[in-house]
């Protein structure tokens, strides 16, 4: 008896010894350990832990395969399938840790670290619903839409969503028709790597307008250098009322985002688009021009961000009148109109803006978390000074989904120097 209560107390003291060591992330230290013990001997636990600290693929490939591994925690045969690249089985493992836990910060937090990944093709399979609203002279608009991601493989992803919009005219002095919409998307997204993919995207309405299609790369350039490139034609405008609900736009962006440290980083957008009426008819050009610098205040929530931006937007209206913008115009007003009345104004913008507990956003939280982000901006061509805020909350309703309300306000939105108000509601159900 006293030999097997010895036995026993140098297990517990030789497992004692693996854990200190994993807990400083020496993981040489513990595998040294473990080949002086003999790695057969060894728990499941610490062997899970040493190869995933040395970030062993092939060792790890091959534990997720013994029965006494599978029991281990859920959260940890996650992070080792993560590393493998196995990314269909890190999100099993993820959600089963949910279900046996709902509540649990940490398994929310592991799901949006190694499951959700840099890329949207190794994100998880879900449903989603959102509500939007949108008020602003001189238009009133509500979107519903309902979309779905299914993986195809382990690094291919089908994302279908479906939209439809309606509203209403605040002024019938400057808009007399607000037509419906509904659109189609349907799309592939294709991980080339862990931190690169290819997005296609094709957009259909029910309108007769040429069908979309839109194609991006997004990836890393250096380890702390990242960057995208968009090109589309017959893509959805946002800038202004008219530009929402009657034209489309072939689009050119490229942006990059680069970190400085762990807490700074400079970020950069340039994107020219050519509008024209959903008929097809010539309205005008835009460039946009942002560029700015991040700090964080706090990394951990409440987290902070602090964001000083510069934009640069420029319109230029093409020659004569589109017929399909023209209809919008009560009949007073279509003589005089040409395509510079549907086009916001250029302008320039300095602003600054306090963000707090904008992690959540998007994110997976078990907990109802929320955040609010204050800019202010001053406008250099109109010599105005402008603001917006937005407030949200995020959370978890069963464990492995989400849902998101949030409120904005302020005194101008994109082009257009009128005050607005909108709101968005989303749930996410993931699988």
């Amino acid at each position: 008896r006293a030999v097997a209560s010895r036995a026993r107390a140098d297990a517990t003291a030789q497992d004692a010894v693996l854990a200190y060591w994993l807990a400083r992330d020496a993981a040489e230290v513990a595998s040294a350990w473990l080949l002086a013990r003999r790695a057969g001997e060894a728990p499941a636990w610490a062997r899970l832990a040493v190869a995933t600290a040395e970030d062993d693929g092939a060792r790890l490939g091959a534990l997720l395969d013994e029965a006494t591994v599978q029991r281990q925690s859920k959260l940890a045969l996650a992070e080792a399938a993560s590393r493998t690249g196995d990314f269909a089985a890190a999100q099993t493992f993820a959600f089963e840790a949910l279900d046996e836990a709902p509540a649990l910060d940490e398994a929310h937090r592991r799901l949006r670290e190694l499951t959700l990944g840099a890329t949207a093709s190794t994100a998880p399979q879900r449903l989603e619903a959102d509500v939007t609203t949108l008020r602003q002279t001189p238009l009133a608009y509500e979107t519903y839409g309902a979309a779905a991601v299914l993986r195809l493989g382990a690094h291919m992803r089908l994302a279908a969503r479906w939209e439809t919009g309606s509203g209403k005219s605040l002024d019938g002095g400057a808009l007399a028709v607000v037509p419906a919409m509904q659109r189609f998307e349907l799309g592939l997204d294709w991980a080339l790597s862990r931190n690169t993919e290819l997005q296609l995207r094709a957009i259909g309405r029910d309108d007769g307008a040429s069908a979309g299609l839109a194609l991006r790369w997004q990836g890393l350039l250096a380890p702390r250098l990242s960057a995208a490139a968009l090109i589309g034609r017959a893509l959805p405008v946002q800038d202004n009322a008219y530009l929402r609900l009657a034209a489309q736009s072939q689009r050119v962006a490229l942006d990059a985002l680069a970190r400085l440290g762990s807490r700074d980083t400079l970020f950069a957008l340039l994107q020219e688009d050519r509008f024209e009426s959903l008929r097809g008819e010539p309205v005008g050009a835009g460039r946009l021009l942002r560029v700015g610098a991040q700090h964080a205040l706090r990394s951990e929530y409440p987290d902070a961000v602090a964001r000083l931006s510069f934009s640069d937007a420029r319109y230029r209206a093409a020659a004569g009148v589109a017929g399909g913008l023209l209809a919008l115009l009560p009949s007073a007003a279509q003589p005089g109109a040409s395509n510079a009345t549907f086009l916001p104004a250029s302008s320039q913008r300095l602003a600054l803006e306090l963000a707090v507990g904008e992690t959540v956003r998007g994110a997976w939280s078990a907990r109802w978390r929320p955040y609010a982000a204050l800019a202010l901006s001053r406008e250099s061509r109109l010599g105005t000074n402008d603001y917006a805020l937005r407030l949200g909350a995020a959370g978890s309703v069963l464990g492995g989904d989400a849902l998101e309300l949030e409120f904005g306000t302020g005194s101008a939105l994109a082009g257009q120097r009128t005050r607005y108000t909108d709101g968005m509601l989303r749930y996410r159900f993931a699988f």
